[in-house]
């Protein structure tokens, strides 16, 4: 994965599992020095899971909630290539 998918990927995994997260906690995960950098992803991540999409735990692949194991809160796998 490219860092920028990384990025967004830790940061709906994040939100799935915690989403009431704060700006500086994004950072803190991303690995970032400024909250304010953290806005794009909170942004696009958030657009994502509105959208049903959710991002495997095991290997980072997005995919639609419907399509494999999510629940919030909880950890989601894909049904492609990990077992649940």
């Amino acid at each position: 994965m490219t860092d920028k998918v990384d990025k967004l990927a830790l940061t709906m995994a994040a939100l799935q599992l915690y989403p009431g997260l704060t700006d500086e906690q994004i950072a803190d995960v991303l690995g970032l020095q400024r909250p304010m950098s953290v806005v794009f992803w909170r942004v696009k991540a958030r657009e994502l899971l509105a959208q049903g999409q959710v991002v495997c735990e095991a290997c980072g692949v997005l995919f639609r909630a419907v399509d494999g194991y999510y629940e919030p809160g909880e950890y989601a796998y894909c049904a492609e290539c990990c077992h649940w």
